[in-house]
């Protein structure tokens, strides 16, 4: 972070130095190669750290990156994809609980299409529910998420 606010201070100071420089001239030609030479000023400033850069370095760090690594990546990155499915297809559920006055609680399952996309596939609801309640939450979970009446488990506390 050091090393950004440093880099940032130099470019701002190289800008203010430029623009002071611009301004105290007042000849058109002057001006011209003023504008010129802190053009490459600027320039200069703004390439400054590819003076420091450490290829082999990068090139080590890019090689430690296998297929094996970067499955892994994709695999953390579907997990978590799936996990906030879940939460929000329960956050959901249980929205749509609290509108009919049920008071629940819900586990839902996530299962993973072909093309690798993972979908509500089926849910386990717990509490005290009325036949009413339990009708219209049905209706909603088949025809809302696609979770048909037959992965819908219902289990009265």
């Amino acid at each position: 972070m050091t090393k950004i606010c440093g880099y940032i201070m130099m470019l701002v100071a190289a800008g203010m130095i430029v623009a002071v420089g611009q301004s105290m001239l007042t000849m058109p030609r002057m001006k011209k190669i003023a504008a010129l030479s802190g053009g490459a000023i600027l320039t200069l400033t703004v390439l400054s750290p590819l003076v420091n850069l450490n290829l082999d370095e990068i090139s080590l760090k890019l090689d430690t990156i296998d297929g094996q690594s970067l499955e892994q990546m994709q695999e953390e990155t579907t997990k978590n994809v799936n996990d906030i499915i879940k939460r929000t297809t329960e956050a959901y559920i249980l929205d749509k609980a609290t509108e009919v006055g049920a008071v629940i609680s819900v586990e839902v399952t996530i299962a993973t299409a072909e093309e690798g996309y993972g979908y509500p596939y089926s849910a386990t609801i717990a509490g005290v529910v009325s036949a009413e309640q339990k009708k219209t939450l049905s209706d909603c979970l088949s025809r809302e998420l696609g979770i048909p009446e037959q992965r819908q488990v219902w289990k009265t506390i």
